[in-house]
Protein backbone atom coordinates (compact mmCIF):
# COMPACT_ATOMS: atom_id res chain seq x y z
CA UNK A 1 0.00 0.00 0.00
CA UNK A 2 1.46 3.63 -0.62
CA UNK A 3 1.40 5.22 3.02
CA UNK A 4 2.56 8.27 1.37
CA UNK A 5 -0.96 8.92 -0.53
CA UNK A 6 -2.71 7.29 2.42
CA UNK A 7 -1.49 10.38 4.76
CA UNK A 8 -2.18 12.74 2.29
CA UNK A 9 -5.95 11.83 1.31
CA UNK A 10 -6.70 11.69 5.21
CA UNK A 11 -5.08 15.41 5.24
CA UNK A 12 -7.00 16.57 2.52
CA UNK A 13 -9.78 18.96 2.99
CA UNK A 14 -12.88 16.65 1.55
CA UNK A 15 -11.41 13.62 3.94
CA UNK A 16 -14.48 10.95 3.81
CA UNK A 17 -13.01 9.72 7.37
CA UNK A 18 -14.42 11.83 10.06
CA UNK A 19 -12.13 10.44 12.32
CA UNK A 20 -9.50 11.99 10.51
CA UNK A 21 -10.31 15.01 9.17
CA UNK A 22 -11.36 16.08 12.72
CA UNK A 23 -7.97 15.29 14.16
CA UNK A 24 -5.58 17.24 11.20
CA UNK A 25 -2.65 17.29 10.29
CA UNK A 26 -2.37 13.33 10.31
CA UNK A 27 0.81 11.82 10.83
CA UNK A 28 2.53 8.60 10.36
CA UNK A 29 4.64 7.68 12.96
CA UNK A 30 4.96 3.55 12.76
CA UNK A 31 4.04 1.34 9.90
CA UNK A 32 4.56 -2.60 9.10
CA UNK A 33 4.64 -4.44 5.88
CA UNK A 34 2.30 -8.07 5.72
CA UNK A 35 2.36 -10.42 2.53
CA UNK A 36 -1.70 -10.29 3.57
CA UNK A 37 -3.77 -8.01 4.02
CA UNK A 38 -5.34 -10.58 6.25
CA UNK A 39 -2.06 -10.49 8.35
CA UNK A 40 -2.04 -6.89 8.16
CA UNK A 41 -5.95 -6.64 9.60
CA UNK A 42 -4.79 -8.95 12.81
CA UNK A 43 -1.74 -6.94 13.52
CA UNK A 44 -3.69 -4.21 13.49
CA UNK A 45 -6.51 -5.32 15.79
CA UNK A 46 -3.37 -6.44 18.06
CA UNK A 47 -2.29 -3.02 18.08
CA UNK A 48 -5.81 -1.05 18.56
CA UNK A 49 -5.69 -3.83 22.10
CA UNK A 50 -2.47 -2.15 22.94
CA UNK A 51 -2.60 0.50 26.22
CA UNK A 52 -1.52 4.25 25.34
CA UNK A 53 1.83 3.41 26.56
CA UNK A 54 2.57 0.34 25.29
CA UNK A 55 1.90 1.57 21.62
CA UNK A 56 3.78 4.48 22.39
CA UNK A 57 7.10 1.86 23.02
CA UNK A 58 6.12 0.06 19.97
CA UNK A 59 6.43 3.58 17.76
CA UNK A 60 9.66 4.44 19.41
CA UNK A 61 10.86 1.03 18.72
CA UNK A 62 10.83 2.42 14.93
CA UNK A 63 10.86 5.91 15.70
CA UNK A 64 13.03 6.87 18.93
CA UNK A 65 12.50 10.37 18.72
CA UNK A 66 9.05 10.29 19.17
CA UNK A 67 7.53 11.40 22.15
CA UNK A 68 3.52 11.64 22.79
Amino acid sequence: MDLERRVTEHNSADSKTKYTRNRQPVKLVYSEEFDTRAKAAKRESQIKDLKRKDKIKLIQTKNPSFEA
